[in-house]
């Protein structure tokens, strides 16, 4: 199918959206039905959120289980007049379009962000299809005009960002927080930051035996440590009368190789203390 032009310039002009995080620690949430859609929902919801209620009469078995744990608050009803009120966030997904839409005009007159789900007109945000690495999510969004684009995106996403990343992003946190202790904070700093973060984890996890392997990059130290360690490594590339910049394959290699040193001997550390408390 051919379009003209002038067909295509009539078109209304679409909403802009906004990206953002969300932080719902300790924020209100409330998600009215109790079906699968509902579950979905909330599986991605209670990554983020700490005081959650649902509002259906049935529920799944899984949310079933949650309420029992005490994930969420279940209220066996159906959904009454202005039960959106003191909520932060709403997510609507009934099989009634007509409870839907009403609940979407009660947030949108209090002043609460709603979404119907599947029907964009009467949604304040979309849920992004999220590909999640530990603390590296990336959403993808077409502004609901193709669920199927974002999933299929964000499987080929998945693949390029494979659970490697997980623990290379924690690698990275750490090692930014102990170069900026330190390093002065110059555009030098800033420049290795960066050239950190274009490195692929995949060329640094690598066992003695010279074997790829993800690392677990989850034990705790303490950053002045680190931050030691990684000043013996950068004094030392400077002996050697290495270019910062034309080198970092080698520098990166060596603070990496200082982070897995700190831990391994930590690691070793703490088996020999349980050994003699075993004793």
């Amino acid at each position: 199918m051919n379009l003209k032009p002038e067909l295509l310039s009539a078109q209304p002009r679409r909403t802009v959206l906004y990206p953002v995080f969300l932080k719902l620690e300790d924020r209100r949430v409330l998600v009215v039905g109790g079906g699968k859609v509902a579950e979905e929902k909330l599986e991605a919801v209670l990554r983020s959120a700490t005081d959650v209620t649902v509002i259906a009469p049935e529920i799944t078995p899984r949310i079933a289980e949650w309420a029992r744990q005490g994930v969420v608050r279940h209220l066996a009803e159906e959904y009454r007049e202005d039960a959106v009120l003191d909520y932060f966030l709403v997510i609507t997904c009934t099989d009634s379009v007509a409870v839907n839409h009403k609940i979407f005009g009660e947030c949108r007159r209090a002043g609460i962000l709603c979404n119907a789900v599947d029907d964009p007109s009467y949604c304040d945000f979309y849920t992004s299809a999220v590909v999640r690495r530990g603390d590296l999510q990336i959403a993808i969004s077409t502004g609901g005009s193709s669920p199927a684009l974002a999933q299929r995106l964000r499987k080929q996403m998945e693949r390029e960002f494979g659970p490697e990343y997980g623990p290379w992003v924690d690698c990275l946190g750490r090692m930014r927080t102990a170069l900026r202790l330190a390093l002065p904070r110059n555009q030098r700093t800033i420049e290795l930051l960066h050239l950190l973060a274009a490195c692929r984890p995949v060329n640094f996890f690598e066992d003695r035996e010279g074997n790829k392997e993800v690392a677990s990059m989850s034990h705790e130290f303490t950053q002045p440590e680190l931050a030691g360690r990684i000043r013996e490594v950068l004094k030392e590339h400077q002996r050697e009368g290495l270019n910062m910049i034309g080198n970092v394959d080698k520098l990166v290699n060596r603070l990496v190789h200082a982070v897995h040193g700190w831990m391994e001997e930590t690691e070793e550390n703490d088996a020999r203390e349980k050994e003699k408390k075993s004793a």
